[in-house]
């Protein structure tokens, strides 16, 4: 088989075909930029698949056969379980696939939920096969979401003002790596967690990505604006205006200018 130039479609084809084979899987479908509409030349493929309980390995050795029938996998890399969202996930790259193409492969077993299926968060899945009819939108339970909100919100009162001294000892010293750790984690991040809460509520978590989906243009031209300071002066000239917006937006929300969801405790 060609070992060059392997297109997505061709991978996922192949995956399929060697997934419906087995019994024990019931279902695969496309998550990531197919289930938000934002496939591009450099999507890799986020792949999710339901199995039989028990079957997990069984099912991480079909893809490796249908990877493989392409070449021997470049780089494999299996998160450690429990992973965080309680599923089994690898991460891996095809032969002949180019560097960008990468598959991120999660299996689900039949009894375990989260099957990141609420449209809110995770768009609409491109369904590959479905044995039984599972996969379908799952109600998004927006009670516990907003109390990680709340408590993430209570944190950011105290801890941005803190370690913005972390941040200005860093720069005065002079440490570049040091200083662009801190302005990323203790500046940038947490002013777009909080326009992404006034803003963009169910993914407050999701971070820097999708900006361009998740906040008002002249937002994410603030952030892209302050995302590569050139200096540790103008890095510190950017602290001081991330600094100003995070507590203005603040102040606002207290003032009741905007507001966060009712179930929410924001002070």
């Amino acid at each position: 088989m060609e070992t060059e130039n392997v297109s997505r479609s061709a991978i996922v084809e192949r995956l399929v075909e060697e997934l419906s084979g087995c019994k024990f899987v019931l279902a695969a479908w496309l998550g990531g930029s197919e289930a938000t509409g934002r496939t591009d030349e450099w999507s890799d493929i986020d792949m999710q698949i339901l199995c039989e309980d028990g079957e997990a390995e069984s099912t991480f050795a079909a893809i490796h056969r249908g990877a493989e029938s392409f070449g021997p996998i470049v780089h494999r890399w299996r998160l450690q379980e429990p992973t965080w969202h309680g599923h089994s996930q690898e991460f891996s790259r095809v032969h002949g696939a180019g560097n960008l193409a990468d598959l991120d492969i999660v299996v689900l077993q039949r009894s375990t939920p989260g099957r990141f299926l609420e449209p809110e968060r995770h768009g609409q899945p491109v369904v590959l096969f479905d044995r039984e009819g599972l996969v379908q939108p799952e109600a998004f339970d927006r009670l516990p979401h907003h109390k990680r909100m709340a408590t993430r919100l209570a944190t950011m009162r105290d801890q941005v003002p803190l370690c913005q001294a972390i941040l200005i000892k860093a720069i005065r010293r002079g440490l570049p790596a040091e200083a662009l750790s801190c302005y990323l984690r203790f500046a940038l991040s947490p002013l777009v967690e909080l326009w992404r809460m006034r803003h963009s509520p169910d993914v407050f978590d999701f971070g820097l990505r999708y900006l361009d989906r998740d906040l008002p243009a002249d937002l994410r031209s603030k952030i892209e604006g302050w995302s590569l300071p050139g200096s540790l002066k103008q890095m510190e000239t950017f602290r001081v205006e991330i600094e100003l917006e995070f507590a203005g937006c603040l102040a606002e929300l207290d003032r009741g200018s905007w507001k966060m969801p009712s179930t929410c405790e924001t002070r």
